[in-house]
């Protein structure tokens, strides 16, 4: 008999106890709530906070890089323009050529290449915009921007063959390009073999 009361004893403590263990965790967690609410910090959180430091880092660098290059090309475009100039201008003394066809070939494709890349890379990714936009503003830029600076700093003389042959062919050239714009019709392989093979018969002419 003396047994059983013990262990009703006992089990009655240790309800009281588990009770008032309940009741200190409940008080603990209001006033936590109340006071300064704590949200419990978990490894995604971390990470998130990680994020945005890394893309400002990202974008400083690439900001720097891009500045960087910026600089360089400044620097060493002058340097290849008077390279080019000096160069073209030997050759075509040594064979003979005059400076108009020089400028008409050789300059006029190797100032052209980057427009080239340029155009290459925005087909590869799908800008047809970006094509069409930097072949005509790079036309207008030629021929009004750096002719109006050069005519500033110093005359520019127009050779007259210029007039005779050169002239009409860019003339054609914009004509033959007017219907694809204003038809919106799309530049086709047939399209770029035609214009193609157009340029090398006018190379092949101006080189005679």
């Amino acid at each position: 008999m003396s047994d059983k009361t013990n262990e009703e004893k006992l089990r009655i403590l240790k309800e009281r106890l588990a009770t008032i263990q309940q009741k200190k965790e409940t008080n603990y967690t209001e006033e936590v709530k109340k006071d300064k609410p704590v949200a419990p910090v978990f490894e995604e959180d971390l990470v998130n906070e990680r994020k945005p430091e890394s893309d400002s880092t990202r974008k400083k660098s690439s900001a720097w890089k891009i500045i960087f290059f910026l600089f360089l090309g400044v620097i060493g475009l002058p340097l290849g323009a008077d390279l080019l100039v000096t160069n073209a201008s030997s050759l075509a003394k040594g064979y003979g050529i005059s400076d108009a066809v020089v400028g008409l070939t050789l300059i006029a494709i190797g100032t052209s290449l980057p427009e080239l890349a340029t155009t290459f890379i925005a087909v590869v990714r799908k800008k047809a915009e970006v094509v069409l936009g930097n072949l005509i503003g790079s036309n207008i830029f030629n021929l009004l921007a750096i002719i109006g600076v050069t005519s500033l700093i110093s005359p520019v003389p127009v050779d007259p063959s210029f007039i005779k042959f050169d002239f009409w062919i860019m003339f054609g050239a914009s004509l033959l390009v007017t219907p694809f714009i204003f038809s919106s019709t799309q530049f086709n392989r047939l399209s770029g073999f035609l214009f193609v093979t157009l340029y090398i018969s006018y190379l092949t002419t101006i080189l005679k």
